[in-house]
């Protein structure tokens, strides 16, 4: 009511320009009130005033934050739309660095979308723009993102090269929350490589800086991921007082998603303590989160905690379609930590099942993609499962 109060104001001040300018703030506190809708209409009205005034500038600055709106609402392409058409502008006006950072945002929607490939096209473009014009300040947000989307991809030396020219920059410009992407970036490379004392080393650094900044939220996200490298490392008991820590954070700030992340791990510490009651309590907690802010996508979060719990309670029919629901959508995201996760999950399925032969084919399936992607933890797993199967301990005469 107030946002539209102070926007009838603004529109008593006459002129178009002045009239737009006071529009797209107010869109701007409507988007933080949490009222995406009425922020929408804010900016398509401040951007209607802006073309009419011809100022092709903020016309570029509008259509980038109104994209944001956009990306909330989950109206991508519309978003991707207004994202390129500030970039051709700025492009067209000389500013590289702004079209630098338009081509950034793009890839960010690229990669919601799926389409990883033009993602990291766009980054690379980004990076090029930065160079040409000696930009390297805000190097560090593109080299993340591209650094993530090759961890993604299973790129694990491309994602590392980016993430440490990422950190580079970040510190040779003293930025330090530029630091603690990059250091969290280079954590879950270790992780993927199995590396676990590095990936220790990386969050823990990151944390460190999160709490100096007062950062509470990111801090609580390293340290889950720390709960994680915990989980990795047989300390489960640890996993879980962070994970206790992280999620009175999230509930405090209100943010439920995150919720949902913490309480995935939380399962997955708790079933390898066999404590299978109070995950089973947790999962119902977590279903009834997902339900309630009506995400049915946040559900696919639990889906790899949902599998290893019905396994652990010898429920082998729905683990095996939880394991292999998780492994059609990792296939679908192009998710090749998630796809190795799954495989390993069908493996143990199959041979806590008694189907020597599928685990003996899935366990194979894991050690090549492992071994070619450098996963060195799941190609661990797989080599330790082939020699615990039956087939492998020679029982022949």
């Amino acid at each position: 009511g107030s946002v539209i109060c102070i926007r009838d104001r603004a529109r008593n001040l006459g002129p178009i320009r002045a009239e737009g300018e006071a529009l797209a703030p107010l869109g701007s506190l409507a988007r933080l009130a949490g009222d995406l809708a009425e922020a929408d209409t804010l900016y398509v009205e401040a951007l209607s005033l802006a073309e009419a005034s011809g100022d092709r500038r903020r016309l570029a600055r509008l259509w980038r934050e109104h994209a944001m709106i956009l990306r909330r609402l989950d109206r991508l392409d519309d978003a991707l739309g207004e994202y390129q058409r500030a970039h051709d502008v700025l492009l067209a006006l000389g500013d590289r660095s702004g079209a630098s950072s338009a081509l950034t945002s793009i890839a960010v929607v690229r990669r919601q979308m799926g389409d990883l490939e033009s993602a990291v096209a766009a980054l690379e473009r980004s990076l090029d723009l930065k160079r040409e014009v000696g930009d390297l300040r805000s190097m560090s947000t593109p080299l993340v993102n591209l650094a993530n989307i090759h961890l993604q991809l299973g790129n694990l030396e491309a994602s590392a090269q980016a993430a440490s020219e990422a950190l580079s920059m970040a510190r040779q410009f003293d930025s330090r929350r530029h630091e603690t992407y990059a250091l969290v970036a280079l954590g879950e490379v270790s992780l993927a490589r199995g590396d676990l004392a590095a990936a220790r080393r990386h969050h823990e650094l990151a944390l460190e800086l999160r709490e100096d900044i007062g950062e509470t939220s990111a801090a609580a996200l390293s340290r889950l991921a720390l709960a994680v490298v915990d989980l990795e490392s047989g300390r489960a008991d640890d996993a879980i007082d962070r994970v206790r820590n992280a999620r009175r954070v999230f509930e405090a700030s209100g943010e439920p998603a995150l919720q949902l992340y913490a309480m995935a791990v939380q399962i997955d510490a708790l079933t390898a303590l066999d404590r299978t009651r109070r995950a089973r309590e947790i999962l119902d907690d977590a279903v009834a989160l997902a339900e309630d802010i009506e995400d049915t996508d946040a559900l696919q979060v639990l889906t790899g905690a949902r599998a290893g719990l019905a396994l652990a309670t010898g429920r082998h029919a729905e683990a095996r379609r939880l394991y292999q629901s998780q492994l059609d959508l990792a296939e679908a995201n192009h998710s090749m930590s998630d796809r190795l996760a799954a495989l390993l999950g069908l493996a143990r399925t199959a041979e806590q099942s008694g189907d020597q032969v599928e685990a003996a084919a899935r366990a194979a399936q894991l050690a090549e993609i492992a071994e070619k992607y450098g996963f060195m933890t799941f190609h661990r797993d797989a080599l330790d499962l082939t020699a615990s199967l039956p087939s492998a301990t020679g029982t022949g005469d």
